[in-house]
């Protein structure tokens, strides 16, 4: 794997209008099992300008439903004058887990867009620092499908994908821009695409509870300088092609 490539953990959806109880909803059951994944999700702290604020909880663990509704409206999209909501674009909001590299984790979450110029305007993601001494535990093989299957289970996303920033150069530097739903270690496709793409006889093929599929390119962990994990990930990317937009 490139010296300093990061990796990350990202569900795309479709236009999908949501309360911001149902969005907390959502991130609760994420959240509350992900830390009893690994102790790296144990806590969340908001993302901020300042060190204080950075360190002050995001939310209280286990999450609280309420508390997660109010950080939804606290964080809904609006005009800059009024600020008045603006309801098409829904909600986005930010934490981190509070702790340096290479423990460090970050959480994105874009929800309840439902405007229908882009196919996929809702995401949640998360982003881990580079794979090496100190967090090979976090981002094994078992662990990253595990996670996988835990942001499939809250936001039920059209698909969704683990890769590694290196992996993601790979693919633009000779083919132009990149087009959903892209491969990487992992790629999860839901039923609606799933039933239209055929597995590559390389990948590792799971299926999940909601009659989606998981494509994994290697259950080693990916190094992109790997002939053989390349090969695998970039047979995935074919495969890709009859569902890609």
């Amino acid at each position: 794997m490139s010296k300093f490539s990061t990796h990350t953990l990202v569900a795309y959806w479709g236009p999908r209008e949501e309360t911001a109880r149902e969005c907390a909803n959502r991130l609760a059951h994420m959240i509350d099992d992900l830390a009893a994944l690994h102790p790296a999700f144990a806590r969340w702290m908001n993302k901020a300008y300042t060190l204080e604020e950075a360190y002050s909880p995001f939310c209280k663990m286990p999450p609280v439903l309420d508390e997660l509704t109010v950080k939804f409206e606290q964080n809904r999209h609006t005009y800059d004058d009024p600020r008045d909501p603006i309801r098409e674009l829904g909600f986005s909001l930010a934490a981190w887990n509070g702790l340096n590299r290479p423990q460090g984790v970050s959480l994105s979450v874009q929800a309840a867009a439902f405007v229908v110029t882009r196919p996929y305007p809702n995401h949640a993601s998360m982003q881990f620092a580079p794979r090496g001494s100190g967090n090979e535990d976090l981002i094994a093989a078992a662990n990253m499908e595990s996670a996988m299957r835990i942001m499939v289970a809250a936001w039920q996303p059209v698909w969704m994908g683990l890769s590694s920033a290196a992996y993601g150069r790979h693919l633009t530097d000779y083919k132009g821009p990149t087009k959903h739903p892209w491969a990487g270690w992992m790629t999860y496709l839901s039923e609606s695409l799933a039933k239209k793409v055929t597995p590559p006889p390389s990948a590792i093929v799971e299926r999940t509870p909601d009659g989606g599929m998981l494509l994994i390119a290697t259950r080693e962990p990916f190094d992109d300088e790997d002939p053989a994990h390349l090969a695998a990930a970039d047979a995935i990317q074919a495969a890709l092609k009859p569902v890609q937009r």
